[in-house]
């Protein structure tokens, strides 16, 4: 089964335009992918994760939420050791946090006195 083909005669200005529309579509969406893949990818260290401030005010609770992450699954990927770093994929951590701090408040309407302070 042959594919029909069609002939189309083009002018080198209406050539030249088409190409650069072309290029310019194919970078945008590149441009688009890599941003989203950086923002998804993104590693911060424990210092930078306690210089947001969202997750906690100290390297022992990043330290303690990265055992509770380990704990969980020992083959997961959002905390990841680096000689004697650890590094933690921004947006896996984030829904790891959210999930654990919804999964606490669950358990705190059950039997508030699992309150830490």
């Amino acid at each position: 089964m042959a594919t029909p083909v069609k002939v189309v005669t083009l002018t080198v200005d209406e050539l030249d335009r088409r190409m650069e529309q072309a290029a310019y579509k194919a970078v945008a969406k590149f441009v688009k992918d890599q941003e989203e893949q950086s923002k998804d990818d993104e590693l911060l260290t424990t210092t930078e994760l306690v210089e947001l401030g969202k997750y906690g005010k100290s390297r022992e609770t990043i330290k303690r939420f990265r055992d509770q992450i380990i704990a969980e699954n020992p083959n997961q990927k959002i905390a990841i050791k680096h000689g004697r770093n650890w590094s933690y994929r921004l947006k896996a951590f984030d829904e790891w946090f959210i999930n654990h701090n919804e999964a606490h408040e669950e358990a705190l309407k059950i039997d508030p006195r699992l309150r830490g302070d």
